[in-house]
């Protein structure tokens, strides 16, 4: 499929090229180079739509995963630390507690 899309967009931009080129050199038969540059540019036009659709399919390969963010590394320090003797230091102690009492 990737070589009949291939062969497709070749053969019509070369017929284009050669009917551009065709009508500004050959002044003799313009009517018939102008007419050959219309036609391939209503191909063109007709067939651009189906190419680039067949031509995006051909091309899509499974995308890599993307990192998340979380395993790229920060570089600002985290609001809450994550060390054994900070865990108990997170949240205000409740003071009706006995054993959480300061002691003057």
């Amino acid at each position: 499929m990737k070589r009949l899309l291939t062969f497709a967009l070749a053969a019509i931009g070369v017929w284009v090229l050669t009917s551009f080129g065709g009508a500004m050199i050959d002044t003799v038969r313009a009517e018939f180079w102008t007419q050959s540059l219309m036609w391939s540019l209503v191909t063109t036009l007709v067939l651009a739509p189906l190419l680039i659709m067949l031509s995006s399919r051909a091309g899509t390969e499974p995308s890599p995963v993307e990192e998340t963010r979380e395993s790229q590394p920060d570089a600002t320090p985290a609001f809450v630390s994550e060390d054994a003797e900070q865990v108990g230091r997170l949240w205000p102690e409740d003071a009706s507690k006995p054993e959480n009492r300061e002691v003057a």
